[in-house]
């Protein structure tokens, strides 16, 4: 009897701290303030600590931070690099960015800006050996990217090195036009502020699709 109430436990739903809606413990990211008062993800989901839920959408885990949901779960402050880390697994590899018009003509004008002023990494070669030690970057990929260049991205995402932002409705060679070269199914920013404003338009694309359930 007492193993079956641990299985019962084991898969009963938890609630999403962001937008109240209950789901299996394994498609949520848990977040937990541990004994010693340190506030991490945990990747295992059975860490020692009070915990907390966020479904693994970037609206979801921006509505977390607006509300200070997680804040008034843990009974702690979360600091922005715990939400950073939320926002790189809610978005990893398979990431969408599906943008209307407007977004996706901000975007471009934010990558051609960055390329103006010398900070913006275009090619797979340029990416995986630019930035500085350590350095987080926000690198977009085309529709159309290769396998390969995917591939390689990942132990960097997985190491909270990148995010990656895959652009649904932009191949290659419109890319490249938008950037000044022949084609380009990859690009880079170094975290700034560049990279920020790339980021909060990628949260409100999401954003917009979620605003209607929080």
């Amino acid at each position: 009897m007492g193993e079956e109430r641990k299985t019962e436990k084991r898969k009963r739903p938890r609630t999403c701290v962001g937008c109240g809606e209950e789901s299996p413990k394994r498609e949520l990211l848990r977040v937990i303030r541990t004994p010693e008062g340190e506030v991490r993800y945990d990747p295992t989901g059975r860490a020692n600590g009070r915990g907390a839920y966020c479904m693994q959408l970037p609206g979801v885990r921006g509505a977390c931070k607006k509300k200070k949901a997680l804040s008034r779960a843990l009974k702690t402050d979360v600091s922005e690099d715990v939400y950073e880390n939320l926002l790189t697994l809610c978005i990893d590899e398979r990431g969408r960015l599906e943008m209307d018009q407007s977004k996706s003509e901000e975007l471009m004008n934010i990558l051609g800006l960055s390329r103006r002023a010398g900070i913006l990494l275009i090619g797979q070669d340029q990416v995986l050996g630019g930035g500085k030690h350590n350095e987080k970057l926000v690198v977009v990929v085309t529709s159309d990217c290769s396998a390969n260049v995917l591939r390689s991205l990942k132990p960097r995402v997985e190491r909270g090195e990148a995010i990656l932002l895959k652009l649904e409705d932009t191949d290659r060679t419109t890319l490249g036009s938008y950037l000044g070269v022949g084609s380009a199914q990859i690009a880079a920013l170094p975290h700034g502020g560049l990279a920020k404003k790339v980021l909060a338009i990628y949260d409100r694309s999401d954003a917009n699709e979620q605003n209607q359930s929080l």
